[in-house]
């Protein structure tokens, strides 16, 4: 058995419930890795008897996400990326890295500043935010926000935390 067919069996078997489960990353990138070989890195359809959801299946991954990285497949050229995104087995580029390419957010946290940061925070929280809203009712999302400003009323109110951002507040006598 060639050394490739070795790791990519490997990464199946490991998706299996014989060992300690791989966290969903792992297997994402198991079932990419994957796909890279037996579509000769997108330059083949998936063969006979493969689809995205017989392949989500096997790695117990979304067939969307499947779906996805057939996408990406043809686009990705080994050569372009940095030794530390290549998975050490196939030498193939991971599918986080793939998948995050062209983000505004490839840099490592250590490398942002905080306003960077907080902005990084506040996009992944909109996110969640605008997904929770897009399953609520109208009517639900109308009390949620509801709630949130009474809550937001009661600790302006209270004198604890009026004290607290008193004595936190930066002073500024120049």
């Amino acid at each position: 058995m060639k050394r490739q067919t070795a790791v990519l069996v490997s990464k199946l078997v490991n998706c299996t419930d014989r060992a300690l489960e791989m966290h969903s990353e792992q297997k994402l990138d198991a079932a990419w890795q994957y796909l890279a070989a037996i579509t000769r890195r997108g330059a083949d359809e998936l063969p006979k008897g493969e689809s995205c959801k017989t392949i989500a299946g096997r790695f117990g991954v979304g067939h969307g996400s499947v779906h996805r990285m057939l996408k990406k497949l043809p686009r990705v050229n080994p050569k372009n990326w940095r030794g530390d995104a290549l998975d050490s087995g196939t030498g193939f580029p991971r599918w986080r890295k793939v998948r995050e390419a062209g983000s505004d957010w490839q840099q490592d946290l250590s490398e942002m500043n905080m306003d960077q940061i907080t902005q990084h925070e506040a996009e992944q929280l909109a996110k969640k935010i605008g997904a929770l809203m897009e399953a609520a009712t109208p009517e639900a999302w109308r009390r949620a926000v509801e709630m949130l400003g009474v809550e937001t009323q009661l600790e302006v109110a209270n004198q604890d935390t009026r004290d607290f951002d008193t004595e936190t507040a930066e002073h500024t006598d120049f």
